[in-house]
């Protein structure tokens, strides 16, 4: 075999999925030659290469999103938010973030997690947790109905590649009574 040059690597697999069988997933460029390599980690005896060349689905995407109304117990100021992730390939999702208010000219805030098993459009719910502080001198800071902000992330790795996938949301609530 002659020498081909300066070759860049665009992909490498072993193994996809816990098999015996390697996947490797490029976006290829009309007009351009691909040459493959292929080994084996022991010696074997000969056997056949069968390459299937097909169009990729496309590439792993997750997209978060929080309900317009966020439940709040008002004798305690507990608020639950909920929301929905969608993914294009079934995954475990973290969605995470803080809610914020300003109440009196004093910003209140508190933080959320939640692990969610994604498998088409998933709804999830989460407690958001807070700690109390004094609000004007007199009484626990705690949140209240009306406006609140929510910032998040949710992250994902794409079950083909294990690469990281993280989307970022920002959206205003209301915080009402729970029913």
């Amino acid at each position: 075999m002659r020498p081909r040059g300066a070759l860049t690597q665009i992909a490498c697999n072993d193994d996809a999925n816990n098999s015996a069988q390697s996947r490797d997933r490029f976006d290829a460029v009309a007009g351009t030659t691909y040459y493959f390599e292929v080994s084996s980690l022991f010696q074997t005896p000969s056997a056949n290469l069968v390459f299937n060349l097909i169009p990729a689905p496309p590439p792993f995407s997750i997209a978060p999103s929080v309900t317009q109304f966020g439940a709040i117990d008002p004798s305690t100021g507990l608020v639950t938010l909920s929301g929905f992730v969608a993914c294009t390939q079934p995954s475990f999702v973290t969605v995470s973030g803080e809610l914020k208010q300003i109440r009196g000219g004093l910003t209140v805030s508190g933080f959320f997690s939640v692990f969610v098993p994604c498998t088409g459009t998933t709804p999830w719910s989460v407690d958001v947790q807070t700690t109390s502080e004094l609000f004007h001198g007199r009484s626990a800071s705690e949140f209240a109905g009306g406006k609140a902000s929510v910032s998040a992330s949710a992250i994902a790795f794409d079950p083909d590649t294990g690469e990281a996938v993280e989307r970022d949301l920002s959206v205003v609530i209301n915080l009402r009574g729970k029913n």
